[in-house]
């Protein structure tokens, strides 16, 4: 539920901000970030642009957009379930397994950030609007996860990319950086993607669409532009 809303304050921060800054100065940084997510048998490649905004030199707190580049790729099998399927108990818990799953999206975000010296920033940020693009895949359908003839069906990841309709694939991501040079920061934190899958078959579904959330593990660079 937390990122159903984290968008709409977000929203009306950046609103306040913007308000604020066409009384008085204020200062931006350009950053740019290149990381690798990592876990059991999938990876996450991300190229983030970010343009954080700062009331004043002695701030803390700042508030970002940006955008990012993300390619995702699975190395196993992965069980893709109907989706909203946990949160309506209407709906059925149908299956969709797809083997190396693979996908590019490029979205839109806004974050949250706190930088505590000059050092150290840490911060909090979801992908608001995208899309997303991959190859078409051979994959099960089954309608549920003991089902014991599973149908063929082809599937693509989901075009359009949305936190606030709950559409195709995107992120929320945690991140700690410290900057080793003015200009060069190292960086980790935690990855939270949700993967999407659309079945482009007619075979008789109430809801065509398949998510499964993944936890990456990430490590990179940061540039200040």
């Amino acid at each position: 539920m937390i990122f159903k809303y984290f968008f709409t304050l977000l929203g009306l921060a950046l609103v306040f901000t913007a308000h604020a800054q066409l009384r008085e100065p204020y200062t931006f940084e350009q950053v740019s970030n290149l990381d690798i997510g990592v876990r059991s048998e999938s990876i996450l490649l991300q190229l983030d642009y970010q343009h954080i905004h700062r009331l004043n030199p002695e701030n803390r707190f700042r508030m970002d957009y940006g955008i990012g580049l993300i390619r995702f790729r699975a190395f196993d099998n992965i069980l893709y379930t109907t989706q909203g399927a946990e949160e309506n108990i209407n709906v059925g818990l149908d299956t969709f397994q797809v083997v190396n799953a693979k996908s590019t999206s490029l979205n839109l975000f806004l974050l949250l950030n706190y930088a505590p010296n000059n050092r150290i920033d840490f911060g909090f940020s979801i992908d608001v609007l995208g899309f997303g693009w991959g190859d078409t895949q051979r994959g099960l359908f089954a309608t549920g996860p003991d089902d014991p003839n599973p149908l063929g069906a082809e599937g693509e990841p989901e075009k359009f990319n949305s936190s606030i309709f709950a559409s195709g694939s995107w992120r929320s991501q945690f991140h700690l950086r410290y900057w080793v040079y003015p200009r060069l920061a190292l960086h980790t934190g935690l990855n939270y993607w949700l993967s999407t899958y659309k079945i482009t078959e007619d075979i008789d579904l109430d809801r065509n669409t398949f998510t499964e959330g993944l936890l990456f593990w990430k490590v990179g660079l940061g540039f200040r532009l």
